[in-house]
């Protein structure tokens, strides 16, 4: 019975996810791959089995957010990575978890500013390109009227 609910209740799944991820922060450097793969999944499987979220709320909001900023935050992650693994002080490098801290909160910063400016890009090309189309389409059917 243990192992049924185990596997049905997302709230579980997703926390064996994120103590696996920590834990191949945490761990030697040869496990963290082995650890990571796994807990990613389990996060995603737990994700997928959630329950809908049909109330508007703060973390319905949080959760479009990050779909809106989420092709920012793929763009950015890998830079913000490296940027905390440049400019990280010496003295950190022995604390596994701030580490870790780091890259999650520069990588979200970055990511969120970039997607932000991907978001308000696009909203201004998308306006552009309709604006234009109308205006072909307006001009094109008034030359097949004459």
């Amino acid at each position: 019975m243990a192992a049924r609910r185990w596997r049905s209740d997302p709230a579980l799944l997703w926390l064996a996810g994120v103590s696996l991820v920590l834990l191949g922060e945490l761990a030697m450097p040869g496990t963290k791959l082995f650890l990571a793969g796994p807990g990613f999944t389990c996060i995603v499987v737990a994700l997928v089995r959630a329950p809908r979220m049909t109330e508007p709320g703060i973390g319905m909001r949080v959760m479009f957010l990050l779909g809106e900023y989420s092709y920012g935050l793929y763009l950015a992650h890998a830079l913000s990575i490296q940027l905390v693994l440049v400019y990280l002080p010496a003295s950190l490098w022995s604390q596994p978890v701030a580490v870790f801290a780091g890259m999650i909160g520069v990588g979200l910063g970055v990511g969120i500013l970039a997607g932000s400016i991907d978001v308000a890009l696009y909203g201004v090309l998308k306006n552009r390109i309709d604006h234009w189309s109308r205006r072909r389409l307006a001009a094109s059917a008034w030359a097949g009227a004459c």
